[in-house]
């Protein structure tokens, strides 16, 4: 038999981790067979009792190995019938259901992952994909939970969710990006301008045709001052700041603040001329209801403004519901000519309990046929090929997308979400504030967070 020499410490975990999930992913390990006892282990990866436990208790947790008091250590989630009978080899399709818990509430998304759902369950009698919404009173547990990339930090899911990366590599059609590896890629909102198509025209108001930042101002601009003349409400907006700043500046700016080298003063001389452009634009088209999206995207449904500056949900939304007029959009460029996104992905539960019919789910959910609805309600696909089937007047090519999610801890999320943009959000509705006062303001709340979290951390210890 063939050693292999690994590292000391957590390298051998991961050694041991890594050659055993690979070689159950590739079928050498089949469900039900039983592993060699430690000491053989032990011997095979010239390590230590310790890391051997430790390894599997790792597999354990993410459902690919379970054991059985007497008998050993085996391949596959235990169920009902090997706990009474241990000498019972798991049959891997014993368990009927896949169970997904979805936290998408528009009509035309749920329509969406039902089309999946039946689709699948049509092809296959075996493992039936079970559907349920956070209003399902029988909240039952699931297997596979999707969310979006800003809502569930990395950090908050490390307990509960399998690393995709590490566990199950090279098993997903699409596979997970490198800064969120325990989520597969479903789908991507982003930020879109919504047009009334027969307001446009009665308004002499060409289709959008910008191909950056510079031209999408000039060309709203030129738009809003028409909607202005005709006596027509200004168009409302439901966009963040996230899609306007780029995720790359958004990254230094969190990363300043959390430097303890970085000052007030230095801040405010780096981060003016981004600001003041930001505020610029936001006063230079004059827009309504800043607090009241909602009213903003009624006021559009009732033809009251030829726009609505939303995102690409709400595009496949309107676009669904409004009957009196044709609706069409256009994707939306940030600063820096690129255009930003909220990811809506997949995670797997540690406690699945079918983990290869599981896998097979997920990838049923990024083929084909749904990236095509995805792409015809205007939700943005994953595969380069489906990009030009959106209906939008303007498609921003698929390299110039930037890669979810926004935030990678609860930390800045909260700084970006709770301290930046509301300050900016004030600064930019009040319209008397300065920007020494708006910096100042942004730079102690940032560092009080940060401050009083660390006191925090250091009180748990």
């Amino acid at each position: 038999m063939q050693k292999k020499i690994i590292r000391k410490g957590n390298a051998q975990v991961e050694t041991i981790v890594a050659d055993i999930s690979g070689k159950i992913l590739n079928g050498e390990y089949s469900t039900g067979m039983k592993l060699d006892a430690e000491n053989i282990l032990m011997e095979r990866y010239q390590t230590n009792v310790y890391c051997v436990r430790k390894a599997l208790r790792n597999l354990k947790e993410c459902g690919l190995l379970y054991s059985v008091p007497k008998f050993g250590v085996f391949v596959g989630k235990q169920g009902k019938k090997q706990r009474e009978n241990h000498d019972f080899p798991l049959n891997p399709m014993a368990l009927s259901k896949v169970r997904i818990k979805m936290r998408s509430y528009l009509p035309v998304q749920r329509e969406i992952w039902d089309f999946a759902a039946n689709t699948w369950n049509l092809q296959d009698k075996t493992v039936h994909i079970d559907l349920s919404y956070p209003d399902d009173p029988n909240n039952t547990p699931c297997d596979i939970y999707e969310e979006s990339s800003w809502q569930y930090p990395n950090d908050l899911k490390q307990e509960s969710m399998i690393n995709i990366q590490k566990y199950l590599p090279g098993m997903f059609t699409i596979p997970p990006a490198d800064i969120s590896p325990y989520a597969i890629p479903f789908h991507s909102s982003t930020a879109v301008l919504i047009c009334n198509d027969q307001l446009m025209k009665k308004l002499h108001i060409p289709a959008p045709a910008y191909t950056n930042f510079k031209e999408q101002r000039d060309y709203l601009r030129d738009a809003f001052g028409k909607i202005r003349a005709s006596g027509l409400l200004y168009p409302g907006i439901s966009q963040s700041f996230t899609f306007i700043f780029s995720q790359k500046v958004q990254k230094e700016i969190l990363n300043d603040l959390l430097a303890e080298t970085m000052d007030v003063v230095t801040f405010t001389e780096k981060y003016s001329p981004l600001f003041n452009e930001v505020r610029d634009y936001i006063h230079d088209m004059q827009f309504d209801y800043l607090h009241d999206p909602e009213t903003a995207k009624i006021n559009f449904a009732l033809g009251k403004t030829p726009f609505f500056l939303g995102l690409s949900y709400e595009f496949a939304d309107l676009k669904q519901q409004i009957k009196t007029f044709t609706v069409s959009g256009a994707m939306m460029y940030n600063m820096v000519d690129r255009f930003s996104s909220t990811q809506i992905s997949f995670s797997l539960n540690k406690k699945v309990e079918n983990i290869m019919a599981s896998i097979d789910v997920l990838n049923h959910f990024q083929c084909d046929s749904v990236q095509e609805k995805l792409a015809s309600s205007g939700l943005l696909p994953l595969k380069a090929e489906h990009y030009k089937k959106l209906p939008y007047t303007l498609v921003i090519p698929q390299e110039k997308m930037e890669t979810p999610p926004l935030f990678l801890t609860e930390m800045e999320m909260y700084i970006m979400d709770r301290i930046i943009l509301y300050s900016l959000w004030t600064c930019i509705t009040a319209g008397n504030i300065k920007l020494e006062d708006l910096f100042r303001k942004i730079f102690t709340g940032a560092r009080a967070y940060i401050q009083i979290n660390q006191e925090n951390n250091n009180n748990q210890l």
